[in-house]
């Protein structure tokens, strides 16, 4: 499975070999239609494992692995399995237990909160494998500001 390489700025690095690393939104957010309703913060952070092997400082530039998941499957994960449980189980309290809408409504958030619950401990077993996390494959080199010629003539 291909992942993507992304530059990344490191943040913290006391929790060897795990780095906190940040990257700034696209210039392109600022001319996006949709920017209003957006709810994308300006920094994003993460964590990465360091495989550089190598001593890294807050402020260093790194290129970074990220991996690829599917949208369709983490909005499944996140609304589908709760949405149908909900429904599953209020219509099998009511219809199939001859409660009223009342209780089979407080027994089915019952099971909705158990299925979150299950969710959370399914994506604490999951983080752990680390073909889901980002891992940090190189240190670049510092960029050093040019003084380049202006005009017509400078490329």
């Amino acid at each position: 499975m291909e992942r993507l390489k992304e530059v990344w700025i490191v943040k913290e690095t006391e929790k060897e070999p795990w780095i906190i690393i940040e990257k700034s939104k696209p210039a392109s957010c600022e001319s996006c239609g949709s920017m209003s309703f957006c709810r994308v913060k300006n920094v994003v952070e993460t964590r990465a494992k360091n495989e550089t092997g190598k001593t890294l400082k807050p402020g260093q530039h790194v290129l970074v692995e990220v991996p690829l998941v599917s949208s369709t499957k983490t909005a499944f994960f996140l609304y589908g399995i709760p949405t149908l449980a909900l429904v599953v189980s209020l219509l099998l309290f009511i219809e199939g237990f001859g409660l009223s809408q009342t209780q089979g409504l407080l027994y089915a958030l019952l099971v909705l909160a158990g299925v979150f619950l299950a969710l959370w401990f399914y994506d604490k077993a999951y983080a752990k494998r680390e073909t889901y996390t980002a891992r940090i494959l190189a240190v670049l080199p510092e960029m050093k500001s040019v003084d380049r010629p202006e005009g017509r003539d400078a490329l």
